[in-house]
């Protein structure tokens, strides 16, 4: 199980460079995040636990939404309740 917790949204394509600063060796100048998260849902669970992100809220909703499945995505008004998010997901996926 991975569990994403951040406000933002991510880019739509990571290139080699930005791969190598995490020790990712990629074969192309670069890879899609849809694939990159294709490749992590064959190997585990992933959610994304999200914070309101003032400027563009909805769209980064639709973008995690997009990628994960709207079912593995909360958004949470305020930071103080994403310890207890995580430990329901991590319950029901046990």
């Amino acid at each position: 199980m991975v569990i994403f917790v951040g406000d933002e949204g991510l880019y739509e394509r990571v290139d080699r460079a930005r791969a190598r600063q995490f020790r990712v060796d990629l074969r192309e100048a670069g890879i899609d995040t849809p694939d990159i998260f294709r490749e992590l849902g064959k190997k585990c669970s992933a959610y994304a636990v999200r914070l309101h992100y003032e400027a563009k809220d909805a769209e980064v909703q639709r973008q995690w939404e997009g990628l994960l499945g709207k079912d593995r995505v909360v958004r949470l008004p305020a930071a103080d309740r994403v310890v207890d998010v995580i430990s329901a997901e991590v319950k029901l996926n046990l």
